[in-house]
């Protein structure tokens, strides 16, 4: 391992010459200190050259960290209209100084008493002559810090040699560092739409990507508007950057102190927007572009109508909830992709798909998906919002053109599944607290394997043998065969874990309603076809060889439908009230063949106790009398739980 202290090689000056003959060789005389040794003469001039090394060194150093906010440095309204404060804080700029603010209470900046920056912005060469006084100016200037210095402490100056004579005098001793407020003009208005500009700008810098074009020793810490002194807005996040890197992708770097910014200036500016909005507030109304990911108001997305008002009609808009854990994950990894441009063309909007979410808690997703899921156990956590916006009929997609066009001017109040599904994600809504959008991927993740992956049980022929002896004991021993004998090696491992799983191997109902719902789709995969009598006549070595019909994909599918975490209470309840349901198999053959097992789970978690020992005897005579019988009981019950 190398040694860390290990000073850098010195080289002789023949090793000198001869590298920098051969081309290998880089000088930067800015590079350079003096060289110490006893008996050298040394003059002021030596020990300057020595502290500018070192500090050209530290700038260097600095600049291989990036520029920007370290800590503190945040602009806040003073007291008055004509005041900012810069609260305490240290940063960097382009070139690698140090600015710092090392009071103990915010620095107060009174801009009507900045008469001086006609001088400072020459002499710091911000401009090649002093402009009109701040006070008497209208437009949009940048606050910054910039490093300067002078000269303090008066000491003695004595005579250089023996022969110099005169009177003793002094001279400065010391160089002392500071940090002077500067005041850049950025762009001149005649305009009084402060809003309009302000969004204006914001386009440029964070899709446009138009630089600041500021000095390289200026540090920007926000943009004011001002009118006549006084000033309109000020917004940080349209300058400021903090400290920090870029994001290399290889195709294309991405700044995400840039992107960072875009999404802090966004939602300050929102925050002034909705203070006067009305309650159908539209994005293209106050801003020009969007970063990929902020919060919207509650009011864009009508809960009575699932519209939304917020993005053009062209983009696809969908609902969702997310937990409040995992929203800064998703935040952070919009920052890679690029701003939403409010201004594009049609074609370019279509392609863009945001999605708007509901931070909730874990447990309260799965009180939100339980509830969807006594509904309808295939119910997704997302649904597709339209633009409530009647006069943009141009702009809407044909599908939806067709689909307006279908719906009736008054629709008959029908109490269905979607009626109470929409009814429990508009409560959502009202309750929640705040939504957020994230622009999400037009290409999905994806991961290219060659082969698959066969599960691995952690005891697997425990296991096995478990399986087996159940399925001797409900007589499915052979159809089980049957139905590995059709599947991939894949699909096998995937039946028989699922076989294994709690929930059912504690129930007899589920297990037989399981493996029907796998031949059925056994049969669907492979459908009768007619065959000659040369087909007939084929090697009878083929024909013993079944095809397999039943891969992962399919198996996964037949997986979802008992996907529901709470998938077997109520068939519990029901064998616990009436042993019939459990130890007759007449009626537990006439169950399954119904194929309302999934139903008949979600109506007995429904059912209140004291209405469950009439309940389970009428299911057990409707049984009696076969599947069809079974299957339009269950029906009306449930029927009547919707009415």
């Amino acid at each position: 391992m190398a040694n860390p202290s290990k000073p850098i090689q010195t080289i002789s000056a023949a090793e000198k010459n001869a590298l920098e003959a051969a081309g290998l060789l880089i000088l930067d005389n800015r590079r350079e200190r003096p060289l110490y040794f006893s008996g050298r003469f040394l003059a002021a001039q030596d020990l300057t050259a020595d502290q500018s090394y070192f500090l050209s060194r530290q700038a260097a150093l600095n600049r291989t960290l990036g520029f920007g906010v370290v800590q503190g440095l945040d602009i806040q309204l003073g007291s008055n209209p004509f005041t900012v404060e810069i609260t305490p804080g240290y940063g960097v700029t382009p070139n690698g100084e140090i600015v710092a603010i090392a009071t103990k209470q915010p620095f107060p900046v009174r801009l009507n008493r900045l008469a001086l920056i006609q001088t400072l912005d020459a002499t710091f060469g911000l401009v090649t002559q002093p402009n009109e006084p701040v006070w008497s100016q209208r437009g949009l200037f940048i606050l910054a810090l910039r490093p300067v210095e002078y000269f303090d402490n008066s000491i003695a100056l004595y005579p250089t040699s023996l022969t110099e004579r005169k009177t003793q005098t002094t001279h400065y001793g010391n160089i002392v560092e500071a940090t002077a407020v500067s005041l850049i003009r950025y762009r001149n208005t005649s305009s009084d739409n402060w809003d309009q500009l302000q969004a204006d700008v914001a386009r440029e810098i964070f899709l446009a990507n138009v630089p600041l074009d500021l000095p390289a020793d200026v540090l920007p810490l926000a943009m004011l508007a001002l009118n006549n002194g006084t000033i309109i807005w000020i917004d940080t996040a349209m300058v400021r950057r903090e400290l920090g890197g870029r994001s290399e992708l290889g195709v294309e770097t991405v700044s995400q102190a840039l992107r960072s910014a875009h999404i802090q200036q966004y939602q300050q500016h929102l925050a002034r927007v909705e203070q006067n909005f009305t309650p159908a507030i539209a994005a293209t109304s106050y801003f020009r572009a969007l970063p990929p990911a902020g919060k919207l108001p509650k009011t864009a997305v009508n809960p009575n109508t699932f519209t939304q008002t917020y993005f053009p009609a062209e983009m696809a808009v969908e609902l969702t909830v997310v937990p409040t854990d995992e929203l800064a994950v998703l935040v952070t990894d919009s920052l890679l992709l690029p701003p939403i441009d409010l201004q594009a063309e049609s074609d370019e909007l279509e392609g863009i798909s945001v999605l708007i979410v509901i931070p909730l808690k874990r447990q309260e997703i799965q009180t939100f998906k339980g509830q969807l899921s006594q509904i309808d156990n295939e119910v997704r956590l997302t649904r597709t919002l339209r633009l409530a916006a009647p006069g943009l009929i141009a702009k809407r997609k044909p599908l939806e053109r067709l689909q307006r066009l279908r719906q009736p001017a008054i629709t008959p109040p029908v109490v269905d599944a979607q009626t109470v599904i929409d009814q429990r994600w508009r409560e959502r809504l009202n309750q929640t607290k705040e939504l957020w959008y994230v622009r999400r991927r037009n290409v999905a993740h994806y991961a290219d394997v060659v082969g698959f992956n066969v599960p691995v049980g952690g005891n697997d022929r425990t296991g096995l043998r478990q399986l087996s002896h159940r399925l001797d004991e409900l007589s499915l021993t052979d159809t089980f065969n049957q139905l590995q004998s059709k599947a991939s090696l894949s699909a096998r491992a995937d039946i028989a874990a699922l076989l294994n799983t709690q929930k059912f191997a504690s129930s007899d109902v589920l297990t037989r309603s399981m493996v029907r719902q796998l031949e059925t789709q056994a049969a669907i995969a492979i459908p009768p076809t007619q065959t000659s009598d040369t087909e007939a006549a084929t090697d009878e070595t083929t024909l013993a060889t079944p095809p397999m019909t039943l891969d992962r994909a399919t198996v996964f599918k037949v997986a979802e439908q008992f996907g529901d975490p709470r998938l077997g209470e109520g068939l519990t309840r029901l064998e616990t009230t009436n042993d019939a349901l459990k130890g007759s198999s007449e009626v537990v053959a006439a169950l399954v063949d119904s194929d309302q097992v999934l139903a008949l789970d979600r109506l007995a978690r429904a059912i209140p106790s004291a209405e469950l020992p009439a309940f389970t005897a009428d299911l057990v005579a409707a049984a009696s009398e076969g599947a069809e019988a079974t299957r339009n009981f269950i029906r009306h019950r449930l029927e009547g739980i919707s009415q």
